[in-house]
Order: C-alpha cells, then structure tokens, then sequence
C-alpha cells in the first residue's frame, strides 16, 4: 500500500501547477433503499438481501475524459470502502487530497487498484472484506411461478485490452460532472444497485437451472454466463451512481 500511495501521489503532483493550493475535503457514499423490490428485465420483481460493493481508489480529473492515467488529476483518495448499496444513510469514506481548481470526470476502481508498475491489479482492504471480490450480493427474483433465489460474488478488475494505470470505471464525455474544488468542497456519492441489474434476464437463469414455473434451488450468478455478463457490464459501464456537491 506504501508503494501505491507513492506511485499514485507522484501521478498527481506531476500534472498539477503547484501554485494551485494544496486542499482536502470529506466524500461519503451511501445506496439507494429498495424495502419493496424493483422491477428488473423483462418484469421480473428482484428482491435483494444484500448488495455490498468494494469502491475504491477514486480520482477527479481536470480534463473532461477520464482516462490514460487521468492526466491532469486534480484529487484522489486512495482507499477502498465497502458500500452497502441497499442503506440510503451516509457512511463516511474519508478524506479526498486535491488541489484547487476545476474538475470535470472521475475514474474509480472497484477494490483492486490498477496501478501502473504491473500487470495484475492491486486487492485493497474492501475486496479482502468482501472475500476478494467487488461485489457480494443474495436476493430472489421472481415471476409467476418461477422464484429464483440467488447470490454472487464478482471480481471486477482492469481488462488486458485497458491500458495500465486506467481505472476500470471512467465517466463518459455524456456524464454531467464539473465542479470547483475548494477546502469547504463536499462530495457524496450514491449507488443504486436496481441498475446493476438492467440487462440480467433471469429466464435465462431459471432456463438453464430448470426450475421454469416453480421455486429454483440457489443459484450462484457468477456461474451463469450470460448473468454474470450483465452485472459485470452493467456496474462498470451502465448507470453511473450520482455524485452530489
């Protein structure tokens, strides 16, 4: 961890003017309650236990696309916090080391840093919790008949097509995000876990576990291609959580 800290604060310092001045501020993340379900693909009503995700390391960037090291980085927070996704209270997160000055995307991984002096990406804190995954999750689907009780853990970590040092999450020239950093800055970060959850049609799930019109034993998503597909795509590149100043 000493060595990442090092590496990443020397990617920051070398593309700020250091006339800028030398701020940090508090961020906090919190998710989205659902006591009732949500309406997933296809109508299919999904009810979850649990939905915990590693977040972590962040970074706010001056330029308006994340990416390719986040040049001109103007924050980072280099930790990993696990979110309770289904819990709408604040949890604090920490502490956000920044310069002055405007920001206009982020980047973040989700607990394994990608760094650039290797290959294989770092498992922070959050993934260890979480038994080396990013993503820990249980709940029932249901439609008709068929109740599919489910769980899953996914591994989310930087593609060998991604250059090294990119974060797997990145905001695109679409997202709304700018902001003048300032030591009385605040951020607060939100995830909804019902958009991890768009492209995941669970007929395919009942289908290959045969329990069409009737109640399925558990079943692991990470063991269903097309499942784990989805979710996989859908928390890296889908909804982007909401980051509120």
């Amino acid at each position: 961890m000493r060595t990442l800290t090092l590496i990443l604060l020397l990617q920051l310092t070398a593309c700020i003017d250091t006339g800028q001045e030398q701020i940090s501020f508090p961020f906090s993340v919190a998710g989205t309650e659902h006591k009732d379900g949500f309406e997933g693909r296809n109508g299919w009503i999904i009810t979850l236990q649990r939905a915990d995700l590693a977040f972590g390391p962040l970074y706010l960037c001056a330029g308006t696309r994340a990416g390719e090291l986040c040049e001109n980085a103007r924050g980072q927070w280099l930790q990993s916090v696990v979110v309770d996704a289904l819990n709408a209270e604040a949890q604090p997160a920490g502490t956000i080391e920044a310069y002055s000055g405007t920001v206009r995307s982020w980047m973040y991984d989700l607990g394994f840093a990608s760094l650039l002096t290797q290959e294989d990406s770092l498992e922070l804190q959050a993934a260890k919790d979480l038994g080396g995954s990013s993503l820990r999750i249980s709940g029932t689907a249901e439609q008709g008949a068929t109740i599919i009780p489910f769980t899953g853990n996914l591994r989310l970590v930087r593609q060998e097509e991604t250059e090294q040092g990119v974060s797997l999450v990145r905001s695109s020239s679409s997202d709304v995000f700018e902001n003048t950093l300032s030591q009385s800055s605040e951020l607060h970060i939100v995830f909804d876990a019902s958009a991890w959850f768009a492209s995941l049609d669970f007929a395919n799930v009942a289908q290959s576990a045969g329990c069409i019109d009737s109640l399925c034993e558990e079943q692991d998503l990470a063991e269903h291609e097309q499942a784990l597909r989805a979710l996989s795509n859908d928390i890296v590149a889908g909804q982007r959580p909401s980051f509120q100043w």
